[in-house]
């Protein structure tokens, strides 16, 4: 009894997975864009390797600089348009980048680490780029498919409904039914009786 059970829960979940495949792929998506995102540190803080959650503040530019100069940022990242900086507190300092060459001089006399980063947002560019087009494409493909199989009348192309087609029952068509049977009657059964009695 338990097996029986067991098999039909089975059964039924089975018939889930195949009745929502889009559903599926959707919930498989989403969990590897999560796990990407818990990997990479995604946010303010993964360029520091802080993670997504650290605090950030955004500051002037000038008072960025003093904080350099009296050592309260350890490490510093520069892109195109901003400046960050992670403080002794854990906390992430922003500013809006400005063109000053005295920048790296201050950086390297203090002995703070710099790097540079791209502000391009690869999260973004993963979902639009590849998560997007595919569930598209799969969505359409499903679409189709199932489409196609109500057409067929179900079975891998149509060899289901070719077997129906095939199995299907003779017509049962009587001499009577053909056109001039009362004529062609006759003519058999004097060919009949011309056989049975030639002489006559």
């Amino acid at each position: 009894m338990n097996n029986q059970n067991n098999n039909q829960n089975n059964g039924d979940n089975n018939g889930f997975f195949n009745k929502n495949p889009i559903f599926i792929f959707a919930i498989f998506a989403i969990v590897i864009v999560l796990a990407f995102r818990s990997f990479s540190g995604d946010g303010l803080g993964g360029t520091f390797g802080l993670g997504s959650n650290a605090q950030s503040k955004m500051i002037a530019y000038s008072e960025f600089k003093d904080m350099l100069k009296n050592k309260q940022l350890n490490e510093v990242a520069i892109s195109e348009t901003t400046i960050k900086g992670v403080g002794n507190d854990k906390t992430i300092y922003l500013a809006k980048r400005i063109n000053d060459p005295t920048l790296i001089g201050i950086l390297e006399q203090n002995g703070i680490t710099y790097s540079v980063y791209s502000e391009n947002n690869w999260f973004g560019d993963l979902i639009f780029s590849w998560i997007i087009p595919v569930f598209i494409f799969f969505a359409i493909w499903m679409f189709i498919a199932s489409r196609m199989q109500k057409n067929i009348g179900g079975g891998i192309l149509g060899i289901g409904s070719a077997k129906k087609l095939i199995n299907s029952e003779k017509p049962k068509v009587k001499f009577d039914d053909v056109a001039g049977v009362e004529e062609a009657k006759e003519e058999v059964q004097e060919i009949v009786d011309y056989l049975k009695s030639p002489d006559k």
